[in-house]
């Protein structure tokens, strides 16, 4: 067979240029084509992976993004709703307020709430970022520093002046809360009207009209004996729950 080829390509030395020009070279351009279609179909694909892959990282960031905003709004929320238990503690103390019982009733009502709500926060912390975190545990302070008040005034039986630290408290409460609340907003996009502290006077004020200046000036001489005693720790408030 071999040997006959030879023969025939001696004999038609046309036959050669004939056969390379009619079956090889197009043989070979449609290996190329292939060869080139196959290349722009994986690269398609691998275009098509390295997209879905982008997609799916989008997606998970914006979800990670809403579940964050979630996150925050229950913790603020919770901040809200325990400075209106502390409204609630105030109105509790005023008036006739004349006796440890009263002050002991509205402080275990208060701890009680508190102790939902400080379970919301807890559970939500970990989104918080480290600012948050810090003035969150500021508001906590302050609150555990009234629990003290409360209780010194309790034993110097000073129950009258109960309700002038809570009211004197309340502001810095509600400070925090605004500092929290700005916080937040600051990374959100979806928040249109400028958040405007100075707005929030009634927020500020939520206790109502302040104590007169002579509650306030007992409050202060009050609040002197109170440095020079022994206190408890200031996490009181949290470790009695």
């Amino acid at each position: 067979m071999k040997e006959l080829i030879i023969e025939i390509l001696k004999t038609n030395p046309g036959i050669g240029t004939v056969t390379l020009t009619a079956v090889i070279l197009p043989l070979t351009i449609l290996w190329m084509t292939n060869r080139q279609n196959r290349k722009l179909k994986e690269r398609d694909h691998e275009n098509e992976l390295k997209r879905a892959e982008f997609m799916k990282n989008l997606d998970s960031t914006a979800t990670e993004g809403v579940k964050k905003a979630d996150h925050e709004r229950l913790v603020y929320s919770s901040l809200v709703k325990i400075l209106f238990d502390v409204q609630t503690l105030h109105i509790a103390l005023s008036g006739t307020c004349v006796d440890y019982k009263c002050v002991d009733d509205a402080i275990e009502k208060f701890r009680n709430s508190f102790a939902k709500y400080q379970e919301a926060i807890a559970d939500n912390q970990l989104f918080l970022s480290s600012k948050v975190t810090n003035l969150l545990y500021r508001f906590y302070q302050i609150l555990g520093q009234v629990m003290i008040d409360l209780k010194n005034l309790k034993d110097q039986k000073q129950y009258e002046l109960a309700v002038v630290c809570v009211y004197e408290s309340s502001q810095s409460l509600a400070n925090q809360i605004i500092e929290i609340q700005d916080e937040f907003n600051r990374h959100r996009k979806d928040v249109q009207e400028e958040f405007t502290k100075a707005d929030l006077s009634n927020f500020r004020q939520c206790c109502g009209q302040a104590p007169s200046e002579e509650w306030q000036r007992r409050f202060k001489e009050a609040k002197d004996r109170m440095s020079l005693l022994s206190e408890p720790h200031a996490g009181e408030l949290i470790a009695s729950r």
